[in-house]
């Protein structure tokens, strides 16, 4: 049970969507600047060809610089906003199961929770329903436990109110038997 792990999103599936948008992008990014500025005419007064080498090594790390800049920038904003859109889709579900808890706590009854249909987290909607059931059941059992006990305090039980102590016990004990 401890390899049972959920992996909100597929780790090579992303590595491969946001390695190949990136190298899509910057490559795109790199052709256009290295033709726009490949496009420029080379200028017609050098003095000789080592002055002609000098400036076109110039410009090429220009394009250089500016395309790596570029491609920096924009895979990093992309990077980010696939990053902001996973964690919503994570942290949402992870507000509402805080909550859910956090009231079930306090005493308020809860059947089941609810997640969007593209919450990474859905698959865990059906567990937790089960799970909110089986305790909203003990809880019950446990308030007519304890209101059989009171009453037993007061006076002596009779034979159905043992009876009906033995059903909720076995009840309990069936629960529980079941969560394992």
């Amino acid at each position: 049970m401890k390899n049972d792990r959920l992996i909100p999103v597929e780790k090579e599936f992303l590595f491969v969507l946001v390695a190949s948008i990136s190298i899509i992008i910057g490559s795109l990014i790199g052709i256009g600047i290295i033709w726009g500025i490949l496009d420029k005419p080379l200028p017609r007064n050098f003095h000789s060809i080592f002055h002609l080498i000098a400036i076109i090594k110039q410009r090429v790390l220009y394009m250089v610089f500016i395309s790596l800049l570029l491609q920096t920038v924009i895979c990093l904003s992309l990077i980010l906003f696939l990053a902001l859109r996973f964690s919503h889709k994570i942290s949402g579900p992870m507000y509402r199961v805080k909550m859910m808890f956090k009231d079930f706590l306090n005493g308020k009854e809860i059947e089941r929770i609810a997640f969007r249909k593209t919450d990474f987290l859905k698959p865990l909607e059906s567990d937790l329903s089960v799970l909110l059931s089986r305790e909203s059941k003990r809880r019950k059992l446990l308030c007519e436990i304890e209101e059989i006990l009171s009453k037993s305090q007061k006076a002596s039980l009779s034979d159905t109110e043992k009876e009906k102590l033995k059903i909720l016990v076995n009840s309990l004990k069936e629960i529980e038997k079941n969560e394992l």
